[in-house]
């Protein structure tokens, strides 16, 4: 945030989701917010 930057990460992985500050999941063919 601080550097105004936005990094994007698709993992299976729970752990490395818990430190996102927002998740998202594929459904349908469409995002959906975890």
């Amino acid at each position: 945030h601080q550097l105004g930057k936005c990094v994007i990460v698709v993992t299976h992985s729970k752990r490395v989701a818990d430190s996102a500050d927002a998740v998202y999941t594929l459904r349908h063919k469409k995002l959906a917010k975890a």
